[in-house]
């Protein structure tokens, strides 16, 4: 996807405007410190995976995931498989806008207009 969605330019502008994007590499293994709690790298075979992508994905890890957070940084969403450019403005749209709380998703795509 960062090769086709995330170059897309409504997309991108569109998540410079209204998110803090971060790609971050479920298999680093590095600890990462958030909201107070120190996350830590768990081997397994040869390979591993990261606990706070565990965490947030509900141990089902599936790449590529893109996960929403919430202005607090909690959870909204995990999204998992490939997006093409046009769905993903539509979903980045829906977060952005909350409309995930008043809106069930297929209504929402329905009527959703690209470049708005």
């Amino acid at each position: 996807m960062d090769s086709t969605t995330f170059v897309s330019g409504a997309v991108a502008k569109y998540l410079n405007e209204h998110y803090y994007p971060v790609k971050f590499n479920a298999e680093q293994q590095g600890d990462i410190v958030f909201k107070d709690k120190t996350y830590k790298f768990k081997k397994s075979g040869s390979r591993g995976h990261h606990e706070l992508a565990a965490e947030w994905l509900n141990n089902r890890l599936t790449f590529p995931t893109v996960v929403f957070l919430d202005e607090n940084m909690s959870l909204i969403q995990p999204l998992a498989g490939y997006q093409d450019a046009t769905k993903m403005e539509a979903i980045i749209n829906y977060f952005a806008t909350d409309s995930h709380k008043k809106t069930p998703w297929e209504s929402y795509e329905k009527k959703f207009v690209p470049g708005q």
